[in-house]
């Protein structure tokens, strides 16, 4: 379970200047989830307040296999919005990693796939 608690303000810089915000919005999401070892599923329901008043639920449903997780989400807004997506991280190895070099590009080690199903 976790508890995240902020405040949001907006800075712009215009024509050299910076302007800060005086006002600030607090925000919150709070969040539970259980794993099921047998299956290696994992769930989380979370809940919470973004900016512009706006209060959403969310719940998150995925299974391992191995280096690989595949599961489904939905998100719902207090305005009416709900979100429904599949996603996907992919698990690519590296080989071996010389440790000789000062300058290298690699892969990264997961590769996340979403896909939003969007009802609005």
């Amino acid at each position: 379970m976790s508890l995240n608690l902020g405040l949001t303000g907006a800075n712009q810089f215009f024509q050299n200047v910076l302007y800060l915000s005086t006002v600030f919005s607090p925000t919150w999401v709070i969040k539970a989830g259980y794993f099921y070892p047998r299956f290696n599923l994992q769930t989380d329901i979370s809940a919470g307040k973004y900016l512009n008043d706006d209060y959403t639920f969310h719940i998150d449903i995925g299974r391992h296999f191995g280096e690989t997780s595949i599961g489904f989400y939905a998100y719902r807004s207090i305005t009416g919005m709900i979100i429904i997506s599949a996603l996907m991280s992919l698990y690519f190895t590296s080989g071996k990693r010389s440790r000789r070099h000062h300058f290298r590009v690699l892969p990264p080690r997961y590769y996340n796939f979403d896909y939003v199903a969007d009802t609005g």
